[in-house]
Formats: structure tokens, C-alpha cells, sequence
């Protein structure tokens, strides 16, 4: 008797499986290949080389598999920052490695937005899907100029007083990037 009330939360869980659309699976199931990239470019030794990289990994899995399950989840930030907390610290990092992971994080983040806009059940008109792709070619233009930006400031040997400067220079893109009123 104890069994079928155990049970049946999971088999719930298991046929709201069934209602999610087709375009929410392949932002999810994209999603989670994006992280998965992410994870293997940003470590050289390979995701499970070690007892740490093996943990990173597993907190990939974890954070990737909760915003499978739920796309505006929090514990979803979990993947890209343990990313991130694996490919900052490594000494010789090279830009295009870094970038390619930046990229892959990017893609991720952005399939999972989406996925979280619309409902499980919902799909995309065609509309949708340009204006997602306009504002994703936004993003990655303003991604990659900021990148070359970084990559000419790094070769230059730059004093302390440049804390200043990069200060004003992310409060100008603050008012830039602000929604204004019509």
C-alpha cells in the first residue's frame, strides 16, 4: 500500500514529461551539449582527469540537468560558474580557448533564456525566433568587440589608475545598454 503513494509523485513528474514541445527539447537538449563543450574546452586533461575536474563536472551535470528540468531555475547558475572557476586560474590560458569557452557558455545561456520565456508546452513563431536571432547577433557583436578591446588592453603594460578608467568605462555601458523610455 505504501508503494503506489510513493510512486506516483514520480510517475506525475514523468508524464509532465510528455507536454513539453518539441522546440523546448531541442533549446534544452542544445543547452546542455553547449555546457558540455564548455566543460571539456576548459579543461585541457579532460573532464574527468582527476577527483577535482571530476567534481567540476559533476557540477556541470547537476546545474545543466536542473535547468533541463526547469529553464528559469537558479541553481541553473551553478554550470558556468564552476566552468568559469576551472578555466579562470589555469596558468598559460590561451584568448582563443578562452573564447571558444565564452562562446560555448554564451549559446548556453541564451538557449536557456529563450527556453525559459516561453512555456513547456509552447512553441516559437516565426517572428520569435528572428528577433531572438537579432538580439543574439547583438550580443555576440558586443561580445566580440569587447573581446578585441581586451585582447589589444592586455598587451599593453597598464597602471593601477586604469581601475578608474574601466570603472566609467562600465557605468557609460550601463546607460547605454538601459531600456529608455518612448
Amino acid at each position: 500500500m505504501r508503494a503506489p503513494r510513493m510512486l506516483d509523485p514520480i510517475a506525475e513528474r514523468l508524464l509532465d514529461l510528455r507536454r513539453i514541445s518539441g522546440t523546448q527539447w531541442a533549446l534544452r537538449g542544445l543547452g546542455v551539449v553547449s555546457f558540455a563543450v564548455a566543460t571539456v574546452l576548459a579543461m585541457p586533461a579532460g573532464p574527468l582527469a582527476n577527483l577535482g575536474t571530476g567534481i567540476v563536472s559533476l557540477l556541470v551535470m547537476v546545474g545543466a540537468f536542473a535547468l533541463v528540468l526547469r529553464p528559469d531555475s537558479e541553481i541553473g547558475v551553478l554550470a558556468p560558474i564552476a566552468v568559469l572557476a576551472v578555466l579562470v586560474p589555469q596558468p598559460g590560458l590561451s584568448m582563443g580557448r578562452a573564447a571558444l569557452v565564452g562562446v560555448a557558455l554564451l549559446v548556453a545561456h541564451a538557449v536557456f533564456a529563450l527556453a525559459a520565456t516561453i512555456p513547456a508546452h509552447g512553441t516559437l513563431e516565426r517572428s520569435a525566433w528572428r528577433l531572438w536571432g537579432r538580439m543574439l547577433l547583438a550580443v555576440i557583436g558586443f561580445s566580440v568587440i569587447a573581446g578585441l578591446v581586451l585582447a589589444m588592453v592586455s598587451l599593453v603594460d597598464l597602471g593601477p589608475w586604469t581601475i578608474s578608467v574601466a570603472v566609467l568605462a562600465v557605468l557609460g555601458l550601463v546607460v547605454l545598454l538601459l531600456p529608455r523610455r518612448r
